[in-house]
């Protein structure tokens, strides 16, 4: 049975989303692309626009997983309340479809795609279209997305094996 897997790398300005067709131990790209949310918005405005973004992408593809890419949380206090406040409308978007919600760490998704966790985003941009064999010209934040949605096919294929 196909299954499309949602990647989300969530953002303040720029958020990066990724499609994926996952069947057997297979992938086919569907498309990956990302939003941008305009930094004269306020906070809740960009949220408001990331929660109506992520809640169309969903009835579109209706997706029957959706594979989020946890926020890197510093030690600025603020940037980890803006950031959980755009998990937070990825979230609640998410959870009023019927998929299944995942969060992954950086590190993991790293580490499934290259095969080290500390890998940078242009190493896993290019390891990432040799797997699903296509050229990506968008942003690295929807390759970020992009790998989230393929860790998640990973983790799975590997949980039924």
């Amino acid at each position: 049975m196909n299954k499309i897997i949602l990647g989300i790398d969530p953002g303040t300005y720029i958020m990066g989303y990724g499609l994926i067709e996952s069947y057997s131990d297979k992938i086919q790209y569907i498309k990956c692309g990302y939003w941008s949310f305009q930094k004269k918005h306020n906070i809740y405005i960009r949220v408001q626009n990331i929660y109506i973004n992520v809640k169309n992408i969903i009835k579109e593809y209706n997706p029957c997983s959706i594979a989020i890419e946890s926020p890197f949380y510093g030690k600025n206090v603020k940037v980890t309340s803006t950031l959980n406040m755009v998990l937070g409308a990825v979230i609640a978007a998410s959870v009023y479809s019927k998929s299944e919600i995942f969060q992954y760490s950086p590190t993991a998704i790293k580490q499934s795609i290259t095969g080290n966790g500390k890998s940078n985003k242009l190493h896993v941009k290019y390891i990432l279209q040799n797997i699903i064999n296509v050229n990506i010209l968008s942003k690295l934040d929807s390759t970020d997305a992009l790998a989230t949605a393929v860790c998640h096919h990973i983790k799975m294929c590997n949980n039924f094996i």
